[in-house]
């Protein structure tokens, strides 16, 4: 973000979704490094730089989200694997981050470490659908997010 849109009280988009939304059950998608400390490596891609993290503040907004979380039923995912080895019954929170930038278009995606769109999809549901007032879910796919925003392309939310 630009400085004079940081003095003036702006807030990043990751940010954002932690801090003024602070009620999503489900969180998935792209976005890994934009939510830890400039320079930390990624869990997926250690030796790669250029996806480290990039957060000039030094926050590391996973481990706030897990930190806040920690005597509820929350989880943290970063691969296809973890995420569907998750029990929905035993999960109230999930964020799943599984790239570092943008999710791969679905012909592109590594089909061993990244979930499909789908996939996805039913694990939130199955999430989402034990609140008996409803939920919301929105699901946004990579082309439209593409368009509208350079963050968080291809993501999950939702709310109970």
């Amino acid at each position: 973000m630009p400085a004079d849109a940081l003095q003036s009280g702006c807030k990043d988009i990751a940010r954002q979704l932690f801090e003024n939304i602070p009620n999503i059950d489900v969180i998935m998608g792209g976005g890994r490094k934009y939510m830890y400390p400039k320079n930390m490596p990624d869990v997926e891609y250690p030796t790669q730089s250029k996806h480290n993290g990039t957060r000039k503040d030094g926050r590391n907004l996973v481990e706030e989200w897990t930190n806040k979380r920690k005597n509820e039923r929350a989880h943290y995912v970063w691969n296809k694997k973890q995420l569907l080895s998750l029990n929905p019954n035993n999960v109230d929170y999930l964020l799943g981050l599984f790239e570092p930038a943008e999710m791969s278009y679905e012909l592109e995606r590594n089909t061993d470490t990244d979930p499909s769109l789908t996939e996805m999809v039913d694990v939130a549901i199955n999430i989402l659908k034990k609140n008996p007032n409803g939920f919301y879910l929105l699901v946004e796919g990579k082309l439209l997010s593409h368009n509208m925003h350079l963050c968080f392309r291809g993501i999950i939310y939702g709310y109970t």
